[in-house]
């Protein structure tokens, strides 16, 4: 196409033709510009392209992080629940006297228990690599950034506090030492020559003088307190991950339609 612009123009010079002549040069440069601009927009078109297929890698790797995270929290909320309402049954028990029941050494091991949520964050360490910038959907950017920044942190935290609260100031610990014992059962093995333990069972040492304790129903309570707080933290963080995960399905639905 040019040479067929350059050919007519010289045409044009040899004619003396000059005014005919600019209009051909300029539309041949007109002809270059759009060239070179059509070809800057098809490069553009295939770096945002190139950019969408990590975007999309990127949001997939983020909702598996959700999800695993996700099944994770249901399950420590669940188990806290259960250890909530085993609480709750012992510290009754023992707050009236009632008399003693073989299920009082579980209840009072199992409202002890801790868990502790430990989210998955592969994918969104890969986006701190490759830069936030790649998700293109503001919203979306910010809301990625808030549960794993905020929330999970959060929950992490409140966890953490309410283990150390348990282990630190071994505020039921005490207790176990003092009035509970383990009883092992054992075998003897012949062929080494010792006893090999096989199951051991937790007994109370004395029930009334475990009754007796004037604090130990106080730190059921505030263990119960304790617990609620981070079941409220739990569940809070569990309803996030639930909306962003809604918001990245729907922008992978988008950017597929694109």
């Amino acid at each position: 196409m040019i040479k067929f612009f350059r050919h007519i123009r010289k045409s044009l010079l040899m004619e003396n033709k000059t005014s005919k002549y600019f209009k051909y040069a300029i539309g041949e440069i007109i002809l270059v510009v759009i060239g070179i601009l059509i070809a800057l927009q098809i490069n553009n078109w295939n770096e945002d392209k190139k950019e969408q297929v990590v975007e999309k890698k990127i949001l997939r790797e983020l909702l598996i992080d959700l999800e695993i995270s996700k099944r994770d929290l249901e399950n420590d909320i669940k188990v806290n629940k259960r250890y909530q309402i085993t609480a709750e049954a012992l510290k009754e028990h023992l707050h009236f006297k009632k008399a003693y029941h073989d299920s009082i050494e579980v209840m009072l091991i199992t409202s002890s228990s801790i868990t502790q949520f430990t989210p998955r964050t592969t994918g969104y360490q890969n986006l701190n690599s490759v830069g936030f910038s790649i998700i293109s959907n503001d919203s979306l950017r910010k809301q990625i950034s808030n549960v794993f920044e905020n929330y999970f942190e959060h929950a992490k935290l409140r966890g953490r506090e309410f283990n150390k609260t348990e282990n630190a100031t071994e505020d039921l610990t005490p207790y176990l030492t003092k009035h509970f014992k383990v009883d092992f059962d054992s075998e003897y093995d012949s062929n080494n020559s010792s006893y090999q333990y096989t199951t051991h069972k937790i007994k109370i040492r004395d029930y009334q003088e475990l009754l007796n304790e004037k604090h130990l129903v106080l730190i059921i309570q505030k263990s119960i307190y304790d617990r609620a707080s981070k079941l409220i933290t739990y569940i809070s963080t569990l309803k996030k991950i639930n909306q962003v995960s809604g918001m990245i399905e729907q922008e992978l639905k988008r950017l597929e339609n694109d």
